[in-house]
């Protein structure tokens, strides 16, 4: 129902996209998920962040709960019965005690882990993606005191129309402009781009396709460029991660990369405001 590879920035976002994998189609909350690739660019030569700490859109749950498919609570205690609750997604804090055993660190530094009751205590993990069976005791012990339970609400039905609507809003207030190659360089901030740019774009294709699935105006030419250039983000994010490894700027290489980004971006922002707003022509003065 739902595809959780290549959809989530955080970890938070990969449990909830997990969670409701094969029970409600949301595809409908990456209304929100729509910015302009130089939007984004800017944003991490700004801020300088990486990836995971992205935070110029709402995140997945935050749209979930004020369309009230989502609630939660935060809580210091381990609460045993949520973990065999099908509507809840008890997220755990890990403390230092957890990526000592594992040897290695996330991104951030702040890191949830998923834990359900599947005949014994599992526990979900978003970096690497794995399962493995953990005891009450070994939890307890990599815990670091803080939990978020996140609880579906599955019978809210959602309405299409008003998405469509605020979507089209979105559509009309980004503009388009152009990175300049000149500007660019193979650094961290550049990788955490393309990455954010990949999961938008597939977001932005999930999304397109549910309008269209629903009856609205969605050409195959849209879809087929959105899905086009998240297969290109995807591997260039790679691309760029291999050059970082390699301390390699070379200007040819980023020409052609942000040559093939810029024209992604312009065909699909001329295509969403054809499909969503009518537009035959537009300007991007």
């Amino acid at each position: 129902m739902n595809n959780v590879e290549n959809r989530y920035i955080s970890c938070v976002e990969y449990y909830i996209l997990l969670a409701l994998k094969d029970k409600k189609d949301i595809s409908s909350m990456y209304y929100e998920s729509y910015k302009s690739a130089f939007n984004i660019y800017n944003y991490f030569n700004k801020t300088h962040f990486n990836f995971t700490l992205y935070d110029d859109i709402n995140k997945i749950q935050e749209t979930l709960i004020k369309h009230k498919l989502l609630h939660y609570k935060v809580s210091k205690k381990i609460l045993l019965k949520e973990f065999s609750n099908d509507n809840c997604i008890p997220l755990l804090l890990v403390n230092e005690a957890f990526f000592n055993k594992r040897k290695y660190k996330t991104l951030r530094d702040d890191h949830y882990i998923l834990i359900k009751n599947d005949n014994g205590l599992a526990l979900y993990n978003s970096y690497p993606i794995s399962k493995e069976k953990i005891s009450l005791e070994e939890l307890i012990d990599i815990y670091d005191n803080k939990a978020l339970y996140y609880y579906l609400s599955l019978d809210k039905k959602i309405n299409i129309n008003k998405i469509y609507k605020l979507f089209k809003k979105i559509i009309k207030k980004e503009k388009y402009q152009e990175i300049d190659y000149k500007m660019v360089f193979i650094n961290y901030e550049l990788q955490s781009s393309f990455y954010i740019l990949k999961v938008l774009r597939y977001r932005l294709y999930d999304l397109c396709n549910y309008f269209k699935s629903n009856g609205f105006n969605v050409s195959n030419t849209l879809l087929n460029t959105i899905n086009e250039a998240s297969l290109f983000y995807k591997d260039s994010f790679i691309k760029i991660a291999m050059l970082l490894n390699k301390k390699y700027d070379d200007k040819q290489e980023i020409s052609l990369l942000i040559s093939r980004l810029n024209e992604y971006e312009k065909r699909i922002y001329s295509l969403l405001r054809k499909d969503f707003l009518n537009e035959k022509k537009w300007n991007n003065k």
